[in-house]
């Protein structure tokens, strides 16, 4: 017996094709987020292009993911005794 072919789509809100994984504009929101927590510039750069070319995304959409991968610690506020 032979196993199922997976159909591929091209929907960008389909999967990839690839059991397990993300749309391709999912996967460069995560990359993107992730690359900016981590400061790396060398994969801000690749994951941007990737994300404008590749998956599309304008320049808000890029943004908006950039800002996901940002911390922002807030202090810790004390409690009156």
């Amino acid at each position: 017996m032979q196993p199922l072919k997976h159909k591929r789509s091209n929907d960008d809100h389909a999967h990839s094709g690839h059991p397990g994984r993300g749309s391709r504009r999912v996967r460069e929101h995560l990359a993107l987020s992730s690359a900016e927590n981590n400061r790396c510039s060398y994969c801000l750069s690749a994951h941007r292009f990737l994300a404008k070319n590749g998956a599309k995304m304008d320049e808000t959409e890029i943004s908006m993911a950039r800002d996901a991968g940002v911390t922002k610690a807030t202090p810790p506020t004390s409690t009156p005794s």
